[in-house]
């Protein structure tokens, strides 16, 4: 009975990454990597309706997508280094699935179930480390 009902009652995010990559040492102070990446992600929500106290919709995504990345690794002194670590953007549009309606049954015309989309990503990201031992 709280005032939100009707946003969210429920909601799952799972994700599945690959990542695959490679480095290479140029010389004792510098490195370089490659990567790629795949990703698969499931999104599960349940939503409350206005309608009545059991009214809900379920709703089901799924998403697939890629991005890549590299990375610089220079350590100047023995006890020094620095890192720099791009990340790109996954590469998906929009989450596709089915939304399922639970209402009373005079309401169903009303509601009919189907298919479903919204659209999610991640950022770019780009990373500056430094360690000393």
């Amino acid at each position: 009975d709280w005032t939100g009902r009707n946003v969210v009652l429920k909601k799952s995010l799972s994700s599945v990454l690959m990542t695959p990559g490679v480095a290479y040492k140029i010389s004792d102070k510098l490195a370089v990597g490659a990567a790629f990446g795949y990703a698969e992600s499931r999104l599960k929500v349940e939503n409350g309706i206005p309608v009545s106290s059991d009214a809900k919709v379920n709703m089901d995504f799924k998403q697939r997508g890629f991005a890549f990345g590299g990375a610089v690794f220079y350590k100047p002194l023995d006890k020094l280094s620095f890192s720099l670590i791009y990340t790109s953007q996954m590469n998906s549009k929009s989450y596709k699935g089915t939304a399922t309606f639970v209402v009373p049954g005079s309401l169903s015309p009303l509601f009919p179930s189907g298919s479903v989309s919204t659209s999610g990503s991640t950022p770019n990201i780009i990373t500056f480390g430094t360690g000393f031992r």
